[in-house]
């Protein structure tokens, strides 16, 4: 059931305060265009959120990034972050690597525009569209958090843009989140079901992080390698709590795409993500996080 409350899909008029290229559902802000599948919003309570998970990842993979290029990054590379969204990561790795210069790029302009290092830079681009920068431009390219943004078929263009753009013996790091718990309690398996046909509608098939490793094999990348690290949800101490708030974040983003489908008000999905939240503690459910990584050969 509709709640008569929510503001329905309406195009942003030049009167409100909102920038050109969004639109409203129920009461969030969402891309009208560039990218227009991407199941969440992007809005400051969104990039507050992105912020929170990014911490969360940072905790859970011990640093902001698994490939092997840590003194390359002391020494001085060049680093680029597709899909940007608030720019955190790349603020951050600007700061820890001044030797190094860091470019974000997104769609969608809800990246940072003062207090940016001096070698860090903030792009507005789609890779859907093909990136604006020349063959071999970057020695790191990192990529996170895209699933519910790509087709089957976007994931191959977008992969092949990411191998295009690295320079050769240069890395594609690609890390994502799998909406599958495991040990879930019985009442998240309406919200999955959610999410899983809401992405599946508008061409997105969830399941591709699990060959994460053929995405980038495909694209060209050799020596490519893939793990996964547990996130704790409600359970295992202070990194089990955190977990599970930036779970119960995603919820609240997730709602105005997949509430719909599962009619309910918006009353009655509140109560539920409660539940669940609650019961992913008592059941120690976890979820994984697929991170992969491929590096481009040498020409010849």
């Amino acid at each position: 059931m509709s709640n008569a409350t929510d503001t329905p899909i309406q195009s942003v008029s030049a009167s409100t305060s909102f920038p050109e290229g969004f639109r409203i559902v129920h009461k969030r802000r969402f891309m009208a265009e560039g990218n227009t599948k991407y199941m969440l919003p992007s809005d400051d309570e969104e990039l507050n959120r992105l912020d929170y998970q990014h911490y969360v990842i940072r905790h859970l993979i011990y640093g902001n990034f698994k490939a092997p290029l840590d003194s390359e990054l002391e020494k001085g590379i060049r680093v680029i972050d597709v899909g940007c969204g608030s720019g955190i990561w790349v603020m951050e790795m600007a700061v820890d690597y001044p030797r190094s210069t860091f470019v974000g790029v997104d769609c969608a302009a809800v990246f940072p525009t003062k207090d940016i290092p001096p070698n860090c830079t903030f792009i507005r681009g789609n890779t859907l569209e093909g990136l604006p920068f020349k063959d071999e431009s970057f020695d790191f390219v990192f990529q996170r958090l895209m699933i519910l943004a790509f087709t089957p078929s976007d994931w191959r263009f977008a992969t092949r843009e990411l191998a295009r753009i690295t320079a050769p013996d240069g890395f594609v790091e690609l890390i994502e989140g799998d909406f599958f718990v495991q040990s879930a309690p019985a009442a998240y398996a309406p919200l999955y079901n959610a999410i899983v046909g809401t992405a599946a509608s508008r061409g997105i098939d969830l399941s591709v992080l699990h060959d994460l490793p053929s995405v980038l094999s495909d694209a060209g990348l050799v020596d490519v390698k893939a793990d996964y690290v547990s996130s704790p949800l409600g359970w295992h101490g202070r990194v089990g709590d955190i977990c599970n708030k930036s779970m119960k974040n995603l919820f609240v983003a997730l709602k105005p795409s997949i509430r719909p489908v599962i009619s309910k008000t918006d009353e009655e999905y509140d109560v539920m993500a409660e539940q669940i939240i609650d019961e992913m503690k008592e059941k120690k459910s976890w979820s994984k996080i697929p991170c992969a990584i491929g590096r481009k050969p040498r020409r010849g």
